[in-house]
């Protein structure tokens, strides 16, 4: 038996606005998906990590940044959805600091 074409397009679209209606449960699960980026640099200051942390956020804000000054790589740790390295890498380099990705 084959149902009328009305009936078949009304059923697709309830089925379509079931999907819509769990896809915010899994959007956020996939927004929760984070990329990590490590990189070596030459900030051994304090106030010199937090200056370029504050001009990292304004490019990327949202992101989570942070130096540990302690490793003897004095190492960037940046956390987002995307990770741009080279991006990362040109507006520490042009503060006048070395950094470059950590293998």
């Amino acid at each position: 038996m084959h149902l009328p074409k009305k009936i078949l397009k009304k059923t697709q679209i309830v089925k379509v606005k079931l999907r819509l209606n769990r896809l915010p449960e899994y959007s956020a699960s996939v927004n929760s998906l984070m990329m990590v980026e490590v990189f070596k640099t030459n900030v051994f200051q304090e106030h010199e990590a937090q200056m370029l942390r504050a001009q990292l956020i304004g490019y990327f804000p949202g992101y989570r940044v942070s130096f540990d000054l302690e490793d003897c790589d004095k190492v960037l740790r940046v956390e987002g959805p995307f990770v741009d390295s080279c991006l990362i890498i040109e507006l520490v380099s042009s503060n006048a600091y070395h950094c470059a990705v950590l293998e």
